[in-house]
């Protein structure tokens, strides 16, 4: 069992270099290049199959694990790069000073949305019409923005008590699958 394991061994060795020899005879002109301060394989290498290079030991293969315990042996301790001392991070540095939190205005439309709701809510059973309450209290909105703007506000989930009424513009194109809605009209149910 143990000449059946080491022939093995040996074969896969015995096709790496028939592999590089293969290589060499298709690439007469190869030179060999200076490759030990370099992070990549050059793709030149890897295109024999029997035949894989890689820019670091496999701590996987242990055939290779007494070689790289006397190269781990041989490192010193005091060596520059651990003695080296870590820069100050000047980007993404972590501070423990409390910072100032700003509060952000809220957006004069959301305002509005919100004025709009209360108002709706305090008219309990009556229907208010979005575009009647935009004359009369917004000033700077579009007819259009402002009712994609209240569409939007009613379809969320904690103005699910408001029943929404949409009035549709009477046009001639029947089954166009849009609707132009020409006012939108709310009343709280709640």
């Amino acid at each position: 069992k143990v000449f059946l394991f080491e022939l093995r061994q040996i074969e896969v060795q015995a096709q790496r270099v028939q592999g590089f020899a293969f290589f060499l005879r298709q690439n007469p002109a190869y030179q060999p290049q200076e490759w030990s301060e370099s992070d990549h394989i050059p793709e030149i290498w890897n295109q024999i199959n029997p035949l894989q290079f890689q820019a670091y030991a496999d701590p996987m293969d242990r055939g290779m694990e007494e070689s790289l315990i006397e190269i781990a042996k041989k490192i010193k301790t005091e060596s520059d790069a651990l003695l080296a001392k870590q820069k100050k991070r000047t980007l993404n540095s972590v501070s423990l000073n409390q910072q100032v939190k700003k509060r952000l205005d809220i957006p004069l439309y959301r305002k509005q949305l919100k004025a709009y709701v209360v108002f709706v809510r305090n008219t309990p059973g009556k229907q208010v019409s979005a575009l009647a309450y935009r004359q009369a209290f917004v000033e700077g909105i579009a007819p259009e923005i402002w009712l994609a703007c209240v569409l939007n506000e009613c379809l969320r989930q904690k103005n699910k008590e408001l029943k929404i009424d949409l009035r549709e513009a009477e046009h001639g194109v029947a089954f166009s699958g849009n609707q132009k809605v020409t006012d939108i009209f709310l009343t709280y149910q709640g």
